[in-house]
């Protein structure tokens, strides 16, 4: 994936916020959450996704791994038809 932050990562643990109970703050269910805070800390208001900090404890969900190898085909398929046209 090319953003390989907290946001996009298999152990990041969306908040909810709740109207009874307190809220659940967003998480590292990994447990990096030294980490995790500074990111958020350094990142969290950032609006160019380009300048994000990368974090060496990044693991890539599922989703993340299906949409890049789907765009790897498409590239490779937009190759071809390239080469065609020529």
């Amino acid at each position: 994936m090319k953003n390989k932050n907290c946001p996009n990562c298999k152990f990041y643990k969306i908040g909810k916020i709740k109207v009874y109970t307190p809220d659940e703050p967003r998480a590292c269910e990994l447990g990096n959450n030294e980490v995790f805070e500074n990111w958020w800390r350094e990142n969290g208001s950032k609006t160019d996704r380009n300048t994000l900090t990368e974090l060496n404890c990044f693991e890539e969900t599922k989703f993340g791994k299906i949409l890049n190898n789907s765009l790897e085909i498409l590239e490779e398929l937009r190759k071809l038809n390239d080469k065609k046209e020529n």
